[in-house]
């Protein structure tokens, strides 16, 4: 590094005042210092650094850098065997609570292996980044296996268990929250799905942790991105595909609303029917009572249907393999799971119609019949029907199929690498549509705690890329392309032949058009929208 970069980086260090900024301006000296054989001054910020450790391990590991450093760098014995004494000082990192209500969050929240996260930043090539590591894992695979109760009232419970500080009237969705120590959410935050709350962040060979903090009555959409460290103010919105503003003061400000990457301050947002607060912040005891009651269904039935799939298979098998032999049930097996899993889907489509029935355009508060009924059926499809069989079939003629069972309008030829669908007979897609991985058709928004759901119209011969959300009220015109990781907003609608990218979506230049298969010409152009290949400006 130059001497003036190295003037900055002192610099930075120097007005910072003690916390997240001077342990990553203390850090970057340490990586200059010692790519520069600096050591005398490599010395004297690891001991700058120790006071700022929070956690054992990061305070036994400056010790024994500080002890190779005397003993190997500066032929200074003495020094040396003092530093590695005093790594036999430090206390150890904090045991695990034995009242904590869940035994399963007790492992999970991994005070076994980490300790109580504190607020720092710590090296990768560090023993607390492997132990953070192994409970990042460990979080991500029990949402597969506890997925129903998000979005119910006992998933607050789940996260207090791991660390969390969740106030009252919390709202949590499938959210991916890792320091989950460092998390706190006031009285009425809404989290929607997918969205990432305080995730590290890991830059230069270090990973920085902070509290994230969702003020009261504060939304983030869904995959909305609240950095570590971000603070939101009382009311404020993180929209969906968003992040939250870097600066504190915007993030802080109350009832304000972000919408984009980066964000785009909102001056407004559209009313919501008026609800009472009992149904929709504050809800008396019976209502929480009922509720509570009527999600165990929502829990429950997912993994009991995936027990009787297993159990008729294991069934199936051994009544063949007493009649036919071992080889016989074996080479059956694929069809009896095949048999199993399409009375599932069947089941799946028949609760939908039988609970719900058709989806027109609605309002509904959190706390009515209404909500819970849907929010069951959403259950079965995403917990129960799209990981035993839908995911498998995506991408294939199949799933198209089944969404038309469900309610959806689906036109021909359609590719459809997603299962990111609820109000299916909201969704209208026409001819020859591409849908890529994982977008998301979104007929509904959860404000104010008010569900509002839509139509949404997909012409022919459009595509929506991979990840992109289409939010209700939106139509895309025939031809008309989203690229991935867009956000096209509600009420807006993409002309005919015209390419959109960003979030939210502005005008982009074209994909390119794929090229025609041999032997094949084009089919002409039907008056007033393009054919293939063919594409206008915005």
């Amino acid at each position: 590094m130059t001497p003036r970069g190295l003037r900055q980086v002192r610099a930075r260090y120097e007005n910072f005042g003690r916390g997240q900024h001077q342990l990553h301006a203390l850090g970057a000296l340490r990586q200059i210092y010692r790519e520069a054989s600096r050591w005398e001054d490599l010395v004297g910020t690891l001991r700058k650094l120790i006071p700022l450790q929070l956690e054992a391990s990061g305070v036994k590991e400056i010790r024994f850098e500080l002890a190779e450093v005397f003993l190997s760098k500066v032929n200074q014995r003495e020094e040396a065997i003092e530093s590695a004494k005093r790594v036999l000082d430090v206390e150890p990192a904090a045991a695990p609570r034995p009242d904590r209500p869940l035994e399963l969050g007790i492992f999970l929240d991994g005070r076994w292996w980490r300790g109580r996260v504190r607020p720092g930043t710590y090296p990768v090539h560090g023993a607390f980044y492997v132990r953070n590591w192994i409970v990042d894992q460990l979080l991500a695979a029990s949402l597969g296996i506890v997925g129903p109760i998000y979005a119910t009232l006992y998933v607050a419970p789940w996260y207090r268990a791991l660390g969390a500080r969740i106030g009252r009237f919390v709202e949590l969705s499938t959210a991916i929250a890792t320091a989950v120590d460092l998390l706190e959410i006031a009285d009425g935050g809404t989290v929607a799905d997918e969205a990432s709350l305080g995730t590290p962040h890991v830059e230069g060979g270090w990973m920085t942790v902070a509290p994230t903090r969702l003020g009261r009555r504060a939304f983030v959409g869904n995959s909305g991105v609240l950095p570590t460290g971000a603070c939101m103010g009382e009311g404020s919105l993180v929209g969906v595909l968003s992040i939250a503003p870097a600066r504190a003061e915007d993030a802080g400000r109350p009832g304000a609303s972000w919408m984009g990457s980066p964000p785009i301050f909102l001056p407004r947002r559209q009313e919501s029917a008026a609800f009472g607060e009992a149904r929709t912040y504050r809800p008396p005891r019976a209502l929480r009572l009922a509720r509570g009651a009527f999600e165990l269904l929502r829990v429950t039935l997912p993994p009991a249907g995936l027990i009787l799939v297993s159990a008729f298979v294991v069934t199936a098998v051994l009544a063949l393999q007493a009649r036919l032999g071992l080889g016989a049930a074996l080479a059956l097996l694929p069809l009896a799971y095949a048999a199993a899993l399409a009375a599932l889907l069947a089941a799946v489509a028949l609760a939908k119609w039988a609970v719900v029935g058709r989806y027109r355009a609605f309002a509904r508060p959190l706390w009515s019949l209404f909500v819970w009924r849907l929010e069951l059926v959403n259950a079965l499809y995403e917990f129960l029907a799209a990981p035993l069989a839908l995911h498998a079939l995506r991408g294939t003629p199949l799933l198209p199929w089944y969404l038309r069972l469900l309610g959806v309008r689906i036109g021909r030829r359609v590719y459809a690498n997603t299962t990111g669908f609820l109000e299916w007979d909201l969704v209208r897609i026409g001819d020859r549509v591409a849908l890529n991985e994982h977008c998301v058709l979104q007929t509904h928004l959860f404000e104010d705690r008010i569900l509002k759901a839509s139509r949404l119209q997909i012409g022919d011969d459009c595509t929506v890329g991979a990840r992109s959300v289409v939010l209700y009220d939106s139509t895309m015109e025939a031809g008309a392309q989203l690229d991935a990781l867009s956000l096209l907003m509600k009420g807006e609608t993409l002309p005919a032949g015209t390419a959109w990218a960003g979030s939210p979506a502005a005008c982009a230049p074209a994909m390119p058009a794929p090229a025609e298969p041999p032997r094949r010409r084009p089919a002409p152009a039907r008056p007033g929208r393009p054919g293939p290949g063919r594409r206008e400006d915005c």
